[in-house]
């Protein structure tokens, strides 16, 4: 019965002890959710140019070209052939005789300028061409192109994809380029501020994602 007693007020400690303690937990719980939900930031909203003069049709426009890709099947058929037939010096030499498009490419030596208006992306692959003339070699492939056009200014980006013969890319990049230019001149040119410093600096980055 001696024993008794202290066991007793040692419980009857222990239960006040859990009993404060879940009180204080209760009353720290609204405050330490209303805290982690003022932590939240809302996302920033959508930068909109709608407002800002655009250019005029004779501006000029910076654009860069981005390195473009190849598959290894294309790089190994053109170290056979003129350089000035490959696509990238092609596809070069093609937009860079626009009067208004200010093209950049950039290269190991050449970074992409900080506030282009356009940059684009090329990438060209081969596929075997099925059809009566498949005998193999180059008379039997096919070159297909695509061109992945973005600003900064615009939030939907444009896409080109054309293909034809090898033996007959020439055409093949003259089409394309083509397409580019009017996208350049017809839809993206448009739309862009004729005074880029008003625009600010919207975080738009490109990344090359031909999936899409």
């Amino acid at each position: 019965m001696q024993r008794s007693g202290p066991h007793k007020g040692r419980s009857a400690v222990g239960l006040l002890l859990t009993g404060l303690t879940l009180w204080l937990s209760a009353c720290a719980g609204p405050e330490v959710r209303e805290t982690a939900t003022a932590v939240v930031e809302t996302p920033p909203a959508p930068v909109s140019y709608a407002h800002l003069p655009k250019r005029g049709p004779k501006d000029p426009i910076s654009v860069v070209l981005l390195p473009p890709q190849r598959d290894k099947e294309l790089e190994g058929l053109e170290r056979q052939v003129p350089a000035s037939t490959t696509f990238a010096i092609k596809m070069e030499n093609l937009m860079s005789r626009d009067r208004v498009v200010q093209l950049t490419v950039v290269g190991p030596r050449r970074p992409a300028p900080a506030n282009s208006d356009i940059e684009i992306q090329l990438e060209a692959h081969t596929q075997q061409f099925v059809g009566k003339s498949n005998y193999g070699g180059p008379s039997s492939l096919r070159v297909v192109v695509t061109a992945d056009i973005r600003s900064r200014f615009l939030p939907d980006k444009a896409w080109i994809e054309e293909s034809g013969k090898f033996l007959e890319r020439d055409g093949l990049y003259r089409k394309v380029a083509k397409e580019i230019l009017r996208v350049i001149h017809e839809e993206m040119g448009p739309q862009i501020p004729a005074d880029r410093t008003l625009a600010g600096k919207p975080e738009v980055p490109f990344s090359l994602d031909l999936n899409k």
